[in-house]
């Protein structure tokens, strides 16, 4: 293999490494924000129920 085929080979790699990683800290993200609303909906369900 020339030198310019494994470079190229190497960046893709660590895109899709870098492209991985990003997705699964929205994912992540996305998980936090739906349990932090699913919190203040218990919440307010207890406030009404007093």
């Amino acid at each position: 293999m020339d030198k310019p085929m494994i470079i190229a080979l190497i960046l893709i790699a660590v895109i899709a490494i870098i492209l991985i990683m990003s997705v699964t800290h929205i994912s992540a993200k996305c998980d936090e924000i739906s349990s932090n609303i699913k919190k203040l909906v218990d919440l307010k369900e207890k406030e009404d129920r007093k």
